[in-house]
């Protein structure tokens, strides 16, 4: 079989070795191996022509970024779990850069846990002494029918935020080429729609533990129950608002409709014991 000649350029002396330590490398693997890896070097070679040195400063991310994940298949087929594991061991490497180079905002989330739990507590606190600062008052619940019904009413209400949010994103994918949901253009969308499923979940983390809840409050702890109505919706309300103008302090909103969650499943858990 007769092979075109390939001019390589010009390159740093370090991309030249890099280059001649793959060859070595695909050329003692198996031969349908060896052929898919040799598209892969050409390709590194047309990636470093004219880069000059941004071939040297990137080359490690190149080989990081630019080999398929179908190398990685064929080698757990071919050569058993250890070539598979060698080969993956780049994606590997990726994630572990990734991990190392992330900074937890650690000053950030603990401002956000304390002022989100004392902003919780708080508005608890006056629901249950009836301030006159808090715009909702408990109605009269004599039996477990009217603590039933008044539940469902609660989280009816709940679900404003989840019904602003599917006609907001409804309301985007008609002004924008998002109308289409496969040509393209999700990302109109993309952020709405991660809100509506993080809604979703702290409604059902809501639902599921405040019925209970309201069957066994004693009648002194019942304006907790709007209490955590009012909570989720403000809290819906800033991480939406957080999420689509400053997604790194959304953290405030969420914590605002998780911790009375929290509260409402550990008081089931020792209610249940």
């Amino acid at each position: 079989m007769r092979f075109a000649r390939v001019e390589i350029p010009h390159t740093s002396l370090q991309t030249c070795e890099r280059l001649t330590e793959w060859t070595e490398q695909i050329s003692r693997a198996p031969k349908p191996f060896f052929w898919g890896n040799l598209q892969y070097l050409l390709k590194m070679v047309l990636l470093a022509e004219g880069a000059g040195t941004a071939m040297e400063e990137n080359a490690e991310a190149m080989t990081l970024h630019a080999r398929p994940r179908a190398s990685v298949d064929f080698g757990a087929q071919t050569g058993g779990a250890a070539l598979a594991a060698k080969l993956y061991d780049s994606s590997f490497q990726q994630r572990r850069v990734s991990l190392i180079s992330h900074q937890p905002p650690l000053k950030k989330m603990t401002v956000t846990l304390v002022l989100s739990g004392w902003l919780v507590g708080m508005v608890v606190k006056a629901s249950l002494s009836k301030s006159s600062w808090v715009p909702w008052t408990t109605p009269a619940l004599p039996d477990m029918t009217a603590r039933m019904i008044y539940s469902a009413r609660c989280l009816a209400v709940c679900t404003m935020p989840l019904l602003a949010g599917v006609i907001f994103c409804t309301y985007k994918r008609i002004m924008t080429p998002a109308l289409d949901p496969l040509a393209g253009h999700e990302h109109y969308v993309q952020v709405h729609r991660r809100y509506l499923g993080n809604t979703v979940e702290q409604y059902i983390l809501v639902g599921v533990n405040l019925v209970p809840m309201a069957a066994t409050l004693s009648d002194q702890y019942l304006p907790v129950i709007p209490a955590v109505v009012a909570l989720f919706l403000l809290g819906r309300i800033l991480f939406w608002v957080t999420y689509v103008y400053q997604r790194s302090n959304r953290g405030f909103g969420y914590m605002l409709s998780m911790y009375p969650s929290m509260a409402m499943f550990m008081y089931n858990m020792y209610m249940c014991l």
